[in-house]
């Protein structure tokens, strides 16, 4: 039998389509199949005093980056390993809820918690800016910045968005002369929940059920806003994605890509799946972020009885196909790097590193000086990059078969892109489709195979993995074994 190979993980598929992964944890998919998900690695950065409401990695206009994460009551900057406090004076009340929303203006860094008054800083400490209205949501777009639902006294309607004057982040005096401008969305009921710039002069503004597109088009009206057909929404502020092409999200039956046209449903291989497990009492705390150097999209969010973001689903947007790296999240952020020297192992936040702990390939942006590199805070409120090694992973294939013929399994050979550490199998197997299967033995892997002696009429394999594997499909040898 030829390589069959993978199609990615596509539990809504028939499970018997060829090369389907039926289940997985911890793999990633790649344009060759699916490679363990990298592991989270220490930085030089301690802890945060607190729960991590928000980050952001920001860049002025000459270039440099600012790396800003919000507790409930304080605002810091990274540098130098260490976190600077960069609050107001009087820190910030905050809510239960509350989360930060960060905008770049120019050289002025802006943050909103729907809560607190905005706050805005060029460097060092964040102060008040009076003027801005409070707001939940946050855009920088086309020489405005955009906010939405809005708790302000001065205009008090979740379903508001006010943008400032052109170019001037500190007025936000309605009038046609400085293109200052305010308005509600009610053609369709509840409050804005996410807001997303899009391109060089649109915003797109989400309901639960509903979707804006709002373009700049100039005086008397400023921002002309149209609502697309449908009842296509966002739940989360924070889980709505650019890849710079496109916006992605959960819609709450589906998973959507808008590119400017019209929302397209992209998660028939798992929305069903996805559906079931996801909590809808915690569907604001969705978080999302796209990883440019490969393509991917990892949303974290609350499954079951979870409260905070513990399950993960990863997208190729350049494939679409999915994949599950489950961790723990407080916020997702980019991060850049120092760089650390390969003859020069030293003390990252309290641990030691030693050389098999470092990522295997050279291009990883753990090596590199200013590098940025997809991260997380984690629920010990520390932030940690995404490239380490490998610590363990798993996929299990679709069945192999007939419902009329038995077949003998002799062996399974992996078509590996990268080998792993280790690796064993479990065969499983069933009389019928749609019977429950039944485990066989779990076998370690010999000479880049697994040799088996079964004879069923349909077969299943998990196998599991430790250290960093890209696999792209597998050979299992079948033979006919009679017709029963």
């Amino acid at each position: 039998m030829s390589v069959q190979p993978f199609i990615g993980f596509a539990p809504d598929a028939d499970p018997a389509t060829p090369g389907v992964i039926t289940s997985c944890s911890m793999m990633e998919p790649t344009p060759r199949g699916l490679r363990s998900a990298p592991a989270a690695s220490a930085t030089d950065l301690p802890a945060l005093a607190a729960a991590c409401r928000g980050a952001a990695l920001v860049t002025k206009l000459d270039g440099t980056k600012r790396l800003i994460a919000g507790t409930q009551t304080k605002l810091y900057e990274a540098g130098s390993g260490a976190w600077t406090d960069r609050s107001r004076a009087g820190d910030y009340t905050g809510s239960a809820e509350s989360r930060w929303a960060f905008a770049q203006f120019g050289d002025v860094t802006l943050a909103q918690n729907g809560v607190d008054r905005g706050q805005s800083s060029s460097s060092g400490a964040f102060a008040d800016l009076t003027a801005m209205p409070i707001a939940s949501l946050m855009e920088s777009v086309s020489g405005f910045v955009m906010c939405a639902n809005i708790p302000d006294a001065a205009y008090q309607y979740a379903d508001a968005w006010w943008c400032s004057a052109l170019y001037d982040h500190t007025n936000w005096t309605p009038a046609i002369a400085t293109q200052s401008a305010r308005g509600r969305l009610l053609d369709a009921p509840g409050p804005i929940t996410a807001l997303a710039a899009f391109g060089n002069d649109l915003v797109v503004a989400f309901k639960r059920d509903a979707m804006y597109v709002g373009r700049y088009v100039g005086p008397d009206v400023i921002w002309a806003w149209e609502r697309l057909p449908g009842s296509v929404g966002a739940f989360s502020a924070q889980g709505v994605v650019s890849d710079g092409a496109a916006l992605y999200w959960w819609g709450g039956d589906d998973f959507y890509r808008y590119d400017g046209s019209r929302p397209q449903p992209i998660g028939s291989a798992i929305r069903e799946w996805f559906a079931a497990r996801f909590s809808l009492a915690n569907a604001s705390k969705m978080l999302g972020s796209f990883d440019s150097k490969t393509s991917l999209i990892r949303w974290y969010y609350c499954e079951g009885s979870d409260t905070e973001p513990a399950s993960c689903v990863v997208l190729n947007t350049s494939t679409g196909r999915w994949g599950i790296a489950d961790r723990a999240v407080e916020a997702v952020v980019e991060y850049v790097s120092a760089g650390v020297a390969y003859d020069t192992p030293g003390i990252l936040a309290g641990v030691q590193y030693s050389t098999s702990a470092w990522p295997q390939s050279f291009d990883s942006p753990f090596w590199t000086t200013a590098a940025e590199s997809p991260s997380i805070i984690d629920t010990t409120h520390t932030l940690k990059t995404l490239t380490g090694i490998s610590e363990s992973s798993s996929l299990t294939t679709g069945d192999l078969g007939d419902d009329d013929t038995s077949s003998l399994l002799r062996r399974v050979r992996p078509r590996y892109s990268k080998a792993p550490t280790t690796a064993s199998m479990t065969n499983y197997s069933r009389a019928r489709s749609g019977d429950t299967l039944i485990q066989q033995a779990t076998i370690a892997a010999h000479d880049g195979k697994f040799d088996v002696l079964h004879s069923a009429r349909w077969h299943r394999f998990r196998l599991d993995f430790t250290g960093d594997v890209e696999i792209s499909g597998i050979n299992a040898d079948l033979q006919p074994d009679g017709t029963r």
